[in-house]
């Protein structure tokens, strides 16, 4: 009965979202009454996009286990119009973490939190699984022009499939899941980043490690981003320790060290703060243990994680984005600081125009902005979201940034 109870609740509650005839705070006192009735409503997180520019159409995947698409997405049928996807894919075992396209859109790439890994082709909507990957998958690439990808995992392994999904190549050797990857612009290299606080410059034919960034001068902590230039020169690497690093791949040499901006105090993230805690709590043991212990390295605290970087397409500057709410701008050459903007809170999520000086920012305080890197001025702000931004789009032909969040919903602005 009370199963039967609950899908009557979902359906009126989605048609009156279809309706746009209930706001949200409404929405929210129904569904605490409902779970005061000990009926658990649940509207299930969007974590990832991508956008195919070759074919105009943009993929989702969320928490409810699904992955759903939508053809030449224009403005008017994401935004405001509750719109139906195109196509969904739903025989997943669980969330659907991340995906991306092939470069000539025929294919799309999606990984689960429970290790699987699938392949679609568009054109026929058959898909096949790609088999090797036993935990989380934390991202999929595909090669800038090639028909193949790779797969990191939380296990510290890194995998290369074609479209098929036959096996071409695994990566081992970080000691902590592999958070962050790809291949380099020119697809000659594979770079991965990991939990451990390194990043690796691979082989992609013999799997072999090239180039290795680890030590004093490197990262304290795991990273959350990375990426390199057009030139296939340098690599730029965000971390939880709070801070960016710019690095000489040939030379391995250690750039420059960037400071992704100071952690505000009324804003510290849970597992930060359980980390401080815990701190704590083995700074309390230490002092009862004597000098047990005295030469151990104590855990280090960090705050304001630089959750996303990336360099211009356009200009010799690169950007990091910060818990701590900052977008800041970088000269490549002088390695300064050219200019900071600033969020309410936590950016998760930084993408440069292809074309104009600008750069799109997604942040904890529920908004998408628009900013003039020349300036820091503010050009855009778009609201609608209820919830964090959890991952950005964009379409650059339309000036249309797709933006997905915690609330469920994928909202659509033009710039």
């Amino acid at each position: 009965m009370k199963l039967k109870l609950l899908k009557m609740i979902m359906i009126i509650l989605f048609q009156m979202k279809m309706m746009n005839k209930i706001i949200n705070l409404n929405l929210l006192k129904m569904i605490l009454f409902f779970n005061l009735l000990g009926i658990m409503v649940v509207f299930y997180s969007v974590y990832c996009l991508s956008y195919c520019s070759t074919k105009n159409i943009l993929a989702s995947g969320g928490g409810d286990e699904t992955c759903m698409i939508w053809k030449n997405p224009e403005l008017s049928t994401i935004t405001n119009k509750k719109v139906l996807p195109d196509q969904e894919y739903r025989d997943f075992q669980e969330t659907v973490s991340c995906l991306d396209f092939s470069a000539n859109g025929e294919f799309l790439a999606m990984g689960c939190m429970d290790g699987t890994v699938k392949i679609t082709k568009l054109s026929t909507g058959k898909q096949v699984t790609a088999e090797g990957p036993t935990e989380s998958i934390e991202w999929v690439k595909w090669h800038p022009i090639g028909l193949v990808f790779l797969v990191g995992c939380a296990d510290g392994t890194c995998w290369m499939f074609n479209a098929k999904g036959n096996f071409l190549n695994m990566f081992a050797g970080h000691k902590g899941s592999i958070t962050c990857g790809g291949f380099s612009p020119n697809g000659k290299r594979v770079v991965t980043g990991s939990e451990d606080g390194t990043a690796r410059i691979w082989d992609p034919k013999l799997a072999t490690t090239t180039q290795e960034f680890s030590g004093l001068r490197f990262h304290k902590a795991g990273l959350t981003s990375l990426e390199i230039d057009s030139n296939n020169s340098l690599l730029l690497s965000g971390s939880k320790d709070g801070t960016a690093i710019l690095c000489h791949i040939e030379r391995l040499k250690v750039l420059g060290t960037f400071d992704g901006g100071q952690a505000k105090s009324n804003f510290i993230p849970k597992k930060l703060q359980k980390l401080e805690k815990n701190d704590e709590d083995e700074d309390e043991d230490e002092d009862e243990n004597d000098e047990n212990d005295e030469n151990d390295e104590k855990p280090q605290k960090f705050l304001g994680s630089v959750e996303s970087v990336g360099f211009s397409p356009t200009m010799p500057l690169f950007a990091t984005g910060s818990l701590t709410g900052d977008v800041r701008i970088w000269d490549l050459g002088t390695l300064r600081l050219r200019n900071k903007m600033v969020h309410d809170e936590g950016v998760t999520k930084i993408l440069w125009h292809p074309t104009d000086p600008l750069i799109i920012s997604g942040s904890i305080d529920q908004t998408v902005r628009v900013w003039d890197t020349r300036n820091a001025e503010n050009v855009r702000t778009f609201y609608g979201h209820h919830s964090m931004i959890l991952d950005l789009a964009f379409n650059a032909k339309d000036n249309q940034i797709f933006s997905c969040s915690d609330d469920h919903e994928i909202l659509s602005f033009k710039i």
